[in-house]
């Protein structure tokens, strides 16, 4: 099986977890026997306009040196832009089956009508669409009018994440969020949140990097609050098995990587409550969902006086309910999908 990944979004040394799913994907897949594979992607990296159009220009002019290359499948992580690469490719060497991953920001962003007609026209040539969630497949097919074959979460690393079974009490972080630091991921609400709550006593600790950093910092030393730029998948890890419960206030998501992997690490998630997120997080069964401010600031003054037990019950059916979407798990169903068709 020759195979090849092509993404607009892969880790780099600014931002080494964006889209690290990606990377996953690609180091699982070359372990398996029998496959070849290759990638292409677009480091992610904070650019002006200026900066994207050079990083997509080169990327385009590069793929050159792929198109002389014969792969059975290629698979497209996000829509805009990339997925013109695979058009063109698949017009060139029609035996090939061209795979796309709708992954949230790709549809969730498309607006533009011209946009969506030519997103629409270039998709009649691709043979396998997936979703990372059901309602990302609902909004895939009712804006481009195309069928999604498939719902299949990126997947988080089972070589990586596991639970090390600390208790409630043995655990003092008491409230986490783990992302990067833009608007969509909603985390003014978190702010907000934190500012009327006013208690030195419950611990905040915010993992990860962006424009509204800033925001952030104005907490520490107001407020009981942990600012930390970046980790490692071990050191996060570490984090998550750390925390009493993961905080994700986006605002739009497709399917959340990071509250997969807090959950499986034992740690119950409080989510606003989107369609996307709906499927994640059932209320009192692996976390809790939220409207708006006055909402969160009630839940977490709830979760702060829970007993170990209710926290227990929380934690372990976190840890069960997100086994379905390890990476092993993504990867054996992607393989069958490959297989069938490569």
């Amino acid at each position: 099986m020759r195979l090849l990944l092509i993404s607009n979004g892969y880790p780099s040394k600014d931002l080494p977890f964006a889209s690290i799913y990606v990377k996953n994907h690609f180091e699982r897949l070359k372990k398996v026997p029998g496959y070849t594979v290759d990638k292409h992607v677009i480091l992610r990296k904070y650019t002006a306009t200026i900066g994207s159009i050079v990083k997509l220009t080169k990327c385009f002019v590069a793929f050159f040196g792929k198109i002389i290359k014969s792969y059975d499948i290629v698979h497209v992580h996000f829509l805009s832009p990339i997925y013109i690469l695979a058009y063109f490719y698949k017009i060139i060497r029609p035996k090939s089956t061209i795979v796309l991953t709708l992954h949230g920001s790709d549809i969730n962003k498309l607006s533009n009508r011209y946009l969506i007609k030519i997103y629409s026209f270039l998709l009649n040539k691709n043979d396998i669409t997936i979703a990372v969630s059901d309602e990302l497949k609902r909004k895939a097919e009712q804006l481009l009018s195309i069928k999604v074959d498939y719902v299949l979460s990126a997947g988080f690393n089972d070589d990586v994440f596991s639970n090390s079974g600390l208790s409630y009490q043995e655990r003092d972080i008491d409230f986490l969020f783990v992302g990067t630091f833009k608007p969509i991921k909603g985390l003014d609400t978190l702010i907000k949140s934190i500012e009327t709550l006013d208690n030195n006593e419950i611990k905040f600790v915010f993992v990860g990097v962006g424009p509204l950093k800033e925001n952030i910092d104005a907490l520490v030393g107001r407020y009981n609050v942990t600012v930390i730029d970046g980790l490692s998948q071990e050191r996060l890890n570490d984090i998550y098995n750390k925390a009493k419960f993961f905080v994700l206030p986006s605002r739009n998501e497709g399917f959340n990587i990071a509250l997969l992997e807090a959950n499986f690490c034992g740690t119950p998630a409080i989510v606003r409550n989107i369609p996307a997120l709906q499927n994640q997080v059932n209320e009192w069964d692996n976390g809790f969902l939220f409207n708006n401010v006055d909402d969160l600031v009630d839940i977490i003054n709830r979760c702060y006086q829970l007993t170990d037990s209710e926290w227990e019950s929380l934690s372990y059916n976190s840890t069960v309910k997100s086994k379905d979407y390890s990476l092993t798990n993504v990867i054996n169903k992607m393989r069958d999908i490959y297989e069938k068709k490569g």
